[in-house]
């Protein structure tokens, strides 16, 4: 099965006395059929620095059968561009066990953000040669080394 990520930007996430941090989400195909997509993010919707494991996050996923659909709900969550690779040996199951994990991993600015939570979920999938979270922390810098077609929504 050849598979295919998305990792998506919203640029102006997480807003620092200097600029912005940024804010991903990600995305798989999830049957060999190309039918059927996932998305999600861990969003941390009151802007917590830390959450405890268990508590609301802000973390979501939602499954589409068109590409169009996903593309619309990503828009309107404010997320401006995205990145796309090919996937070898997709994994969308294990991916989604991920995805659950996050809604229970609790939030920390510093290694347990919507970066740590989109690489944990993008690896389990199959995604080779990510950038490490702990050394690019900046979504809009990790994005921006993420080797992807690079598109606007």
């Amino acid at each position: 099965m050849q598979g295919r990520a998305y990792i998506f930007l919203r640029q102006n996430g997480a807003p620092l006395p200097l600029g912005c941090s940024g804010h991903v989400g990600w995305a798989f195909l999830a049957d060999e059929d190309h039918r059927e997509l996932v998305c999600g993010s861990t969003e941390n919707f009151d802007g917590d620095p830390v959450i405890p494991p268990g508590q609301e996050n802000g973390s979501w996923s939602q499954s589409f059968t068109q590409l169009t659909q996903m593309m619309q709900v990503m828009q309107l969550r404010g997320y401006d561009v995205f990145k796309v690779t090919q996937v070898n040996d997709p994994h969308p199951d294990a991916a989604q066990v991920v995805a659950q994990q996050m809604r229970e991993a609790g939030y920390k600015v510093k290694g347990n953000n919507c970066l740590d939570h989109l690489v944990k979920v993008l690896d389990a999938y199959g995604v080779k040669d990510l950038p490490f979270s702990s050394m690019h922390p900046s979504p809009n810098e990790w994005f921006s080394l993420f080797q992807g077609d690079y598109h606007k929504i």
